[in-house]
């Protein structure tokens, strides 16, 4: 069996939703493909072994599965970038500025080497070493382009823009957007002119946009990608001398870390945030870390760890003065402190501890599908661990509803997980209803 059938029936994907897929992607690309009755009959000889796929299809493959062209038995790209771009934490500023730009121009491109690949820890690794010890970089020479506080609040709004945009309807919606944004227009203002204080405001606010389009490729399953974002992100942090907000994007490194079932390492990037966050005057991101802190410890099972992060965590909450934090913390609030500590008890499989939490979770995530979505597959999991079919059935379904609103990997994951949980349940009626309707959802 050759890898290209092989990678396709292991995800369940018909041969016909599989062109649909090579479809979207061209037209995504701006590239024609054959029609639908020849790209079948090319797809039955290339998965047969009995006719080499060519262009565009060698560059179409990758991008649909995810996976880099030597996985898919395409051998290796041939576009000639550099497949480490945007891992590293650049002391230079003005290499650090052609390295954004050169990352959001091959992510716009599409270039197998950027938008696929897989996570590198070992670059994680050095890049957050290398901020620890950062000082500000003065290598660039303002550009005659003079750039004022209005200009700041210009990326600041347009990020939060992007930033409901991605939460209403998905990463993948306003990801190219938000990319191009960061090219055309940020990237030419931090090479302008402006005051001391504009510049610390401005690498600040473009930190945030680096870190909002890494979670919106995060979303979609691109986690080679958003690493070289929120590592950048980083450097501009870093840039703006910006301790908490550089403490929010390990932070998000940390989360990403978890998704990808790495625990020691999202713990020791927790542990990292935390440490620097409580050198400044944020209690948001205190909380933020040491909800991070206890998540990582649940996925480890030290329940002991995990109670005494979450105390941590309610402790900084409870400090929280919105009037004194930055803006990007806002999102900091009783909604999140359900998420987490909610999500951490059902890992330690105790659901009378999980289910206040969640229900809060619920009760807050009417007008965000993602989130409605995740909130239905943990209270779905609290279910099960409680023995009650039915409802974790019903739940289920109702995320699988919610998640057909909106497109996302990560909520497709969970959903996933899920299903896997109940397999050898299926016998219960909604147990085997919640499955065909998944079904549907992944295979779209």
């Amino acid at each position: 069996m050759t890898r290209l059938r092989e990678e396709r029936e292991q995800r369940g994907w018909t041969k016909t939703s599989l062109v649909h897929k090579l479809e979207r992607a061209a037209a995504a690309q701006g590239v024609g493909v054959a029609t639908r009755k020849s790209l079948l009959r090319m797809l039955a000889q290339w998965e047969n072994g009995h006719r080499e796929v060519g262009e565009p299809y060698r560059t179409l493959m990758p991008i649909v599965y995810r996976l880099e062209p030597a996985e898919l038995g395409l051998g290796a790209s041939s576009n000639g970038t550099n497949s480490k771009l945007g891992l590293g934490f650049e002391s230079s500023l003005a290499a650090t500025l052609v390295i954004v730009e050169e990352l959001a121009k091959y992510d716009l491109l599409g270039h197998t080497a950027i938008v696929q690949g897989k996570f590198a820890p070992d670059a994680l690794n050095a890049a957050v070493l290398d901020w620890m010890f950062a000082a500000p970089s003065s290598d660039v020479e303002g550009g005659r382009r003079e750039v004022t506080a209005r200009h700041v609040a210009e990326v600041q709004a347009t990020t939060q823009a992007f930033d409901r945009l991605d939460r209403q309807f998905g990463g993948e919606h306003s990801r190219e957007l938000a990319t191009k944004y960061l090219r055309d227009a940020v990237v030419p203002m931090l090479r302008g002119r402006y005051a001391e204080g504009v510049g610390h405001d401005l690498f600040s606010a473009a930190a945030a946009l680096c870190e909002l389009i890494g979670w919106m490729a995060y979303d979609a399953d691109r986690h080679a990608l958003a690493q070289r974002y929120f590592t950048q992100g980083l450097r501009l942090a870093s840039q703006a001398g910006d301790d908490a907000y550089g403490a929010f994007l390990l932070a998000s490194m940390g989360h990403q870390a978890l998704y990808l079932k790495q625990p020691a390492q999202a713990l020791r990037l927790a542990q990292a945030a935390y440490d620097r966050s409580s050198r400044t005057s944020s209690a948001a991101m205190l909380t933020e870390a040491a909800f991070l802190t206890a998540r990582a410890y649940s996925e480890l099972g030290d329940a002991s760890g995990c109670g005494s992060a979450l105390k941590r965590a309610e402790d900084a909450y409870e400090r929280i003065r919105p009037d004194t934090e930055p803006a990007w913390a806002t999102n900091i609030d009783e909604t999140i402190f359900a998420s987490h500590a909610g999500t951490c008890w059902t890992r330690l499989d105790r659901p009378a501890q999980a289910l206040p939490f969640l229900r809060t979770l619920w009760d807050n995530s009417a007008d965000q599908a993602r989130r409605r979505a995740y909130a239905a597959v943990q209270l779905a999991t609290v279910a099960d661990q409680e023995g009650d079919l039915e409802r974790a059935g019903m739940l289920g379904i109702q995320a699988a509803e919610a998640i057909s609103q909106v497109p996302s990997a990560r909520s497709k994951h969970e959903l996933a997980a899920l299903l896997r949980r109940l397999e050898t349940k299926k016998d219960h009626p909604l147990i085997r209803d919640l499955h065909e309707r998944a079904r549907l959802v992944l295979a779209d």
